[in-house]
C-alpha cells in the first residue's frame, strides 16, 4: 500500500462519517474540499459537527474516531 492509498482510504472514511463528498463544487469556496472543512472545524474545537446526523448511535463512535484520526499528520 502506498501513501496515496492510505490517504485515499482515509478520505473515503471521512466521506462516510460526515456524509459529505470529498470535493463538492456546489458549496462556497471555503467549503469545497472536505479535508479543509474538517481541519477548520477541528481548529475551532467543533469537529463533531462534521458527523453525519443520519448515522445511528452505534456509528457515532466510528464517525468520531474517523474525524479525529483525520487530524493526525500525514504518513
Amino acid at each position: 500500500m502506498t501513501k496515496s492509498d492510505v490517504f485515499n482510504s482515509g478520505i473515503v472514511v471521512l466521506e462516510v462519517a460526515s456524509g459529505w463528498q470529498a470535493i463538492d463544487l456546489t458549496y462556497p469556496d471555503e467549503q469545497i474540499i472536505l479535508l479543509d472543512c474538517i481541519r477548520e472545524l477541528s481548529d475551532e474545537g467543533r469537529c463533531l459537527q462534521a458527523r453525519d446526523g443520519r448515522l445511528k448511535d452505534g456509528f457515532y463512535r466510528v464517525s468520531y474516531r474517523a474525524i479525529v484520526f483525520s487530524q493526525w499528520p500525514s504518513i
